[in-house]
């Protein structure tokens, strides 16, 4: 087919890649692509499969998958990107550096790390979705908690890779064997024919990768995570839930917007949060004249969420300092308000610097 001179490839013809997984074993890229089955109908496609091959680069890796299944490998549907810890350990820039320049392939497609293979976690027959990479898109674009994943795309990853301290994260996802849920309202428990049961899955998002360079560094857990977000993401959606003597209180977030304020000085940044929050349910043991209906919290709750707020975000910086990096840039907002000079006085700045940080919330 000729569109203008220019030759098209039918979709009977094309291997639609819709998530790609990443390995690195034994010094060869182990590629996993999952692919939409093509139809002798081009508007539709005939079903999924998972194809791997393996080269000394992911381009290679591609090519042989092309050639096995016969089809022109097509990229412009892929949306997800596993790296598997292989690949973490040395060849995250690698691998990315490569998507990057990929002409066909959208720099907002989203990253993660896998506990394990990426193949493993691609492959997974998952309980609420055919495709596992439709399914984690969605858990992290639309269902997504604040406190769950902290979302980055090809873009994000490497605009962060190129600063001074080259300091990144990555959400990292991890099966959970779960049971299969029922179908049609039936009260029989799913299964195979042979009365086995059939292994479906879940996914876990509450840990990260946090990454200098091309190297990992540690794995930051939901603390982490939830900080990351309050200080670089606008969130319109998550719970908090604290705690004041056996009484809980749960409020849901309806937007939330983090800034930072830099003196290089003193080698000082304040994060600046404001919050809209709504107060959802109040849990206690015994009777109380406070109900949801009054909007407002005692003060003494009030200052347990800023503090929740305040421990993530110096849980984040804290950790990473500790281990040399400077989650937030802090160097690049510096050099922002300072200009040439902070670079006379930038040498060790970050065992010197110290952030704190400002909760404003108001209620609805």
């Amino acid at each position: 087919m000729f569109t203008l001179g220019v030759e098209i490839t039918p979709l009977s013809e094309r291997a639609i890649i819709a998530g790609l997984a990443v390995d690195y074993e034994n010094d060869e890229f182990l590629v996993s692509a999952q692919i939409l089955l093509p139809s002798t109908d081009d508007s539709k496609s005939s079903g999924i499969a998972i194809s791997s091959a393996k080269g000394k680069t992911i381009g290679e890796a591609l090519a042989r998958i092309s050639s096995e299944t016969s089809m022109l490998v097509a990229m412009s549907h892929c949306n997800l990107i596993l790296l598997g810890e292989g690949v973490l350990k040395d060849k995250a820039y690698t691998s990315l550096d490569y998507m990057i320049r990929n002409a066909y392939l959208s720099e907002n497609a989203l990253i993660l790390t896998t506990e394990g293979r990426a193949k493993d976690i691609l492959g997974a027959k998952t309980a609420y979705s055919d495709m596992t990479s439709f399914y984690i898109q969605r858990e992290l674009m639309v269902y997504g908690n604040y406190k769950e994943a902290v979302r980055r795309n090809v873009k994000e990853y490497l605009a962060s890779y190129y600063t001074h301290n080259s300091a990144n994260w990555l959400t990292k996802v991890k099966m959970v064997e779960t049971e299969k849920p029922q179908m049609g309202g039936s009260t029989e428990s799913g299964g195979s024919s042979s009365g086995e049961a059939e292994k479906v899955y879940v996914f876990d998002f509450n840990s990260c990768a946090i990454i200098k360079g091309n190297n990992f560094v540690f794995d930051g857990d939901e603390q982490v995570i939830s900080g990351i977000n309050f200080v670089n993401s606008t969130l319109d959606k998550g719970d908090i839930v604290v705690t004041d003597g056996q009484t809980s209180y749960c409020f849901f977030i309806l937007k939330s917007k983090g800034k930072l304020d830099y003196n290089p000085e003193s080698y000082n940044a304040k994060a600046k949060i404001n919050m809209d929050i709504i107060l959802k349910e109040i849990i206690s043991p015994e009777p109380n004249d406070f109900s949801v209906a009054d909007v407002e919290p005692p003060e003494n709750v009030t200052n347990l969420v800023k503090d929740y707020v305040a421990s993530c975000i110096t849980a984040a910086f804290t950790q990473s300092k500790d281990n040399g990096v400077d989650i937030f840039d802090l160097y690049g907002g510096f050099y922002g308000k300072e200009g040439k000079r902070w670079l006379s006085i930038a040498n060790g700045y970050l065992e010197k610097c110290t952030l704190d940080t400002e909760i404003n919330i108001k209620y609805y």
